[in-house]
């Protein structure tokens, strides 16, 4: 094993170590590449950026913990690398080593262990904002105790919506991301399956009933610059309560001040993703959840001119071509068409979209998850998964992983 390995065609002294191998790693190693820092990526399970040229891929043995942490040191090359993760998994290792993992880089591009437990946390988040004054759904119950519960969950108004305070990559198969509860029974029924797996979790209003425009808000902070934009999630509806297929640049100041304001607040540092409901009935502005990392929509920042990595890495200059703020539209084809098409979701073929706008979004298409004509062999790998997948299986596209959330 080596601490410093260059990728093909890269001539850097210094390395980014990318913890997760997933579509958010994957755009995150050619934009490293494209700032002149080798992308080096390590996972303990390889996934489709592990087919990048751009990189080099490290590789794992899917062992103990300390056989990780202890691989992860060494890729820290003497200090001259740098180290970003992009899923709660890997943030969770970070903020458990951080003292080890501060000894081997030369940057942890990710914000304090405070800061980092507080956005990996749901329902401390969501308390967070509440205390500080930023505009969240309002919580209702963050109680694990049924007997408790019980005497509020009996005069709450519904629908209410219940989540996991964890990410859903911890979850097991019986504890859903999030669910919409309609009634106290049924309220009963998934309390007491949440306190028999002892997850914690936050009962908070739901917003589903809502005309609802979903808002992400990517950001970079530093000591001395923020920088922002705004993109609408188009698909899937905010009803699935999903990972974005179709996503568009969309500017409105309102929702970027907010997302901007909950930023300062937490004193944040690096990369982040700020998700954000806006009620077309009542015009208000919701924050649902602060990514502390890369989110996997991570090439719209690229290609729209907002360039993180540079920020980060302090050859950050205000003398650049501006950023574009509007004409950029990403796309996950494959899931986009589980999305439009499958049996389970399907809007288009049960008409919640219309065929022709579902042709139209193809057509505004620019951004592309993993096509690249620099790095091709991803998109090349997920063509014959997703071949695979239709011939051999009859089915429709898998659905999106939830390795980067």
């Amino acid at each position: 094993m080596i601490a410093v390995t260059q990728a093909a065609g890269a001539k850097n002294n210094k390395s980014l170590v990318i913890l997760g191998s997933s579509l958010t790693a994957l755009a995150l190693a050619r934009d490293a590449y494209g700032n002149k820092c080798s992308p080096i990526i390590f996972d303990r399970i390889p996934d489709i950026a592990c087919h990048s040229r751009l990189a080099h891929v490290e590789p794992s043995k899917n062992t103990s913990e300390a056989e990780l942490i202890r691989t992860i040191t060494h890729l820290g090359g003497d200090r001259r690398n740098l180290l970003i993760a992009t899923s709660d998994y890997w943030l969770n290792l970070i903020v458990k080593y951080r003292e080890l993992l501060k000894e081997a880089y030369a940057t942890v591009l990710h914000p304090r262990n405070n800061v980092l437990r507080l956005c990996l946390d749901k329902k401390k988040f969501a308390l967070w904002c509440q205390e500080h004054g930023v505009t969240t759904p309002a919580v209702l119950i963050t109680d694990r105790d049924p007997v408790k519960s019980t005497r509020i969950y009996k005069q709450l108004t519904y629908p209410v919506f219940l989540r996991p305070s964890v990410s859903s990559a911890a979850l097991s198969e019986d504890i859903p991301k999030s669910v919409e509860i309609a009634d106290a029974n049924s309220l009963d029924h998934w309390l007491n399956v949440f306190h028999q797996k002892n997850m914690n979790f936050i009962l908070t209003e739901s917003l589903l009933n809502h005309n609802l425009t979903q808002y992400s808000v990517p950001l970079v902070r530093t000591e001395d610059r923020l920088v922002s934009f705004v993109a609408e999630k188009i698909r899937p509806l905010p009803a699935q309560c999903s990972v974005g297929t179709f996503v568009a640049l969309a500017p409105n100041p309102e929702v970027e001040s907010l997302a901007r304001q909950t930023a300062s607040l937490l004193d944040y540092y690096g990369i982040g993703e700020v998700e954000i409901l806006h009620s077309r009935d009542t015009g208000e502005n919701y924050v649902i959840e602060f990514n502390a990392r890369p989110w996997i929509q991570y090439a719209l920042a690229v290609k729209s001119g907002h360039n993180f990595l540079q920020a980060l890495l302090a050859d950050y200059s205000d003398n650049r071509d501006k950023p574009v703020k509007t004409g950029k539209y990403w796309i996950n084809l494959g899931d986009d068409l589980y999305v439009c098409f499958s049996r389970t979701v399907g809007y288009v073929r049960k008409r919640d979209i219309r065929f022709c706008d579902y042709l139209k979004s193809l057509l505004q298409a620019n951004v592309y998850a993993i096509f690249s004509w620099r790095d091709l062999v991803p998109f090349c790998y997920a063509v014959g998964r997703l071949f695979n997948s239709v011939t051999k299986r009859g089915r429709a596209p898998p659905k999106a992983r939830s390795r980067d959330r």
